[in-house]
This record gives structure tokens, sequence and C-alpha cells, in this order.
């Protein structure tokens, strides 16, 4: 297995969050500490960590990304802030995916999701700068890619909808067709049928990604992907978000958020009767967003770096349990290499 020795890991980290810090403080944003504890469970519909109070028998739900609480952070006046999150999910441990994980979350006013390509540029490119002795370059290739990235900006930046009807005479109205998306998920991933639209569709932009030879951005998402991203003013069954690939792997994702006080209840509603269906608890709406909304949460735009991810490219590693300190379901220091 590639990887970093343990004091390299030591190192590479502590130097990549310098050299983020230095781009976002002074391009203007302040960090902030969000809760990793709340009364509220995430409304995405997937389960999630809980925990009880040793005393009061409390439960409080392990958050999966600190997004809720910056807009409300920009709610209170604030105007571009960031955190290093740690975020508990329930993933199948594999080479790119672990329970537990460092993220780096950006949120800005008056901004879209084209801002936050360009910052998420400026940010990969310092943190590569910083670690990487002068003159040499980064190369990195994602566990299952037959080919080397590099990393010189820009990159290239990809619509959905064009790319596709462009390439294979995909129409706007094919992406909610569950059989014409069955077709182009076999034609362009290979692989057996999917289950849903939202399942082929995601494994139809990881075959767009892998056929790009530099990082790419992927953008305007039909919105059964689009997550609480604003929906796109020429067609708003998509969504203003972009996810950045490079091959397979997702290194992050930006949109512009959803601030309308009445669509985001809605989108909230929605996946409260999702969850129900699916059985997840616990499972209730998070009133203190939603009254922020109502107030005015402003117009703005946010970037979810994989901070462990991007620690893999630095250190040229093929699976995302070496650059961290300690291994999943361990209380021991990994060996040293």
């Amino acid at each position: 297995m590639a990887g970093p020795s343990f004091l390299e890991a030591v190192r590479v980290r502590s130097t990549l969050y310098a050299g983020l810090r230095e781009v976002l403080h002074r391009e203007g944003f302040h960090e902030v500490a969000t809760p990793v504890l709340s009364p509220y469970p995430d409304i995405a519909p997937i389960p999630q960590f809980q925990t009880a109070h040793p005393d009061l028998g409390k439960i409080s739900c392990l958050r999966i990304a600190p997004t809720e609480f910056l807009k409300r952070v920009l709610e209170g006046g604030a105007a571009r802030v960031y955190e290093f999150s740690t975020n508990f999910r329930s993933e199948t441990v594999d080479p790119t995916h672990l329970p537990e994980f460092t993220s780096l979350e950006a949120m800005q006013r008056e901004a879209d999701v084209g801002d936050m390509q360009c910052l998420t540029e400026r940010l990969v490119a310092s943190a590569i700068k910083a670690v990487q002795p002068a003159g040499d370059e980064i190369t990195y290739q994602p566990p299952g890619a037959d080919r080397s990235y590099t990393f010189e900006p820009p990159w290239a930046r990809l619509s959905i909808p064009q790319l596709l009807a462009e390439r294979c005479g995909f129409a706007r109205d094919d992406f909610f067709d569950l059989g014409r998306v069955r077709e182009l998920h076999e034609a362009m991933a290979g692989a057996g049928k999917a289950a849903s639209l939202a399942d082929a569709m995601d494994e139809v932009v990881t075959a767009i990604a892998r056929s790009v030879t530099t990082p790419v951005f992927v953008g305007d998402f039909p919105h059964y992907l689009g997550g609480p991203a604003r929906p796109c003013q020429d067609d708003p069954r998509f969504k203003e978000r972009s996810e950045l690939f490079v091959g397979p792997l997702e290194l992050a994702n930006m949109s512009s958020t959803l601030t309308d006080a009445a669509e985001l209840r809605a989108w909230h509603e929605q996946n409260l009767a999702l969850k129900a269906a699916l059985g997840i608890h616990p499972n209730t709406l998070d009133r203190p967003l939603l009254e922020a909304a109502e107030r005015g949460i402003p117009p703005s735009a946010v970037v979810g770096l994989g901070v462990d991810r991007l620690l893999m490219i630095l250190c040229g590693a093929d699976d995302i349990s070496s650059v961290r300190l300690f291994s999943y379901g361990t209380l021991h220091v990994r060996e040293l290499a």
C-alpha cells in the first residue's frame, strides 16, 4: 500500500492546513467552529451516528457537514467564513471512504458556484506549493485510474446537460426518464443496471470525469443529485452544483447555496418524507435553520474540500487510511512506515 510514513503524514497535514489558511485569510475569510453534536438531524436521507449525554440521556446527532450552521453564521452578519470540520457518515470503508473524515468548508456572501470553483483552484494550488519543494511537480494516479494527473490550473469545466447533449444527443427531459438514464448508464459506465435515477446518473458523472485528462469541474446537476443548491435560472430542474474530480476521485463539491425560505422549507419537507419512507430516524426539521431563512439568509455559495483526499494526492497515497494518524477501528497509532 503506497502511503506516507507516520512523521511525513504529521508534517504534510500541518503544512497543508497552514497553506489553506493563508489563502483564506488573505481573501478575508474568518475561521469559525460550529457544533459537532446537534439536537437536529441533517435532512440528507442517510443514517447518522448518534450519541447520548451520559447524565441527561439527551440524544444528539454527529454532523455529516457544517453547511447549515455556516448558513446561520452568514445570517448573523458574517461575510466569509470557513471551518476545518470533522464529519461522520455511515460510509463503507474503502480506499477513498471512512466513517470519520475531515473537510474544509468555506462559505461566502454574494458569490456563486463559479466563484467557488475559482477559490478551489487557488486553494489546491496553494496546498501543492506549500507542501512540494520548488521545481517539483505533483502528479497523482487515483486508485483504479489508468493515468496520472497534473494540477496546473485552470482546470476543465463541464456542464453535464450540455456535454451529454453534444456527445450522445441526450436531451434535458431524458434526465428524468429512468429508462433513458439506464441506457446512458449502460453505454457510459458499463456496469450492471442501477437501481434509481440518482444511482445511475451519479455513476455517469464519474464516467465523464474519468474521460477527462485533467482535474475537472463537472456541474449543472439534475435536481435529484443537486442537494440544497440553488436552481439554475434557465431550467430549475437542474441545480447550480459542481463537483471537482481527479479521475474517479471526487475531491470537492461546491454550489450556490439554497437560501430562499420557501424553497428551503420545501426541500427539507420533501426529504423529511423521503427519510420516513426509508425508515431513517431521527427525522425532524431543523427549526432554527428554517427560522434563520425566514429572517433572511443572504445569497451565498459554499465549497466543501476533502482534506484527507487532498492529502492522498499530496502524499501519493492509494488508501485514505494511510494519511490519517490513527487507523479506523483501532486505539493505537498506526505502525511507522
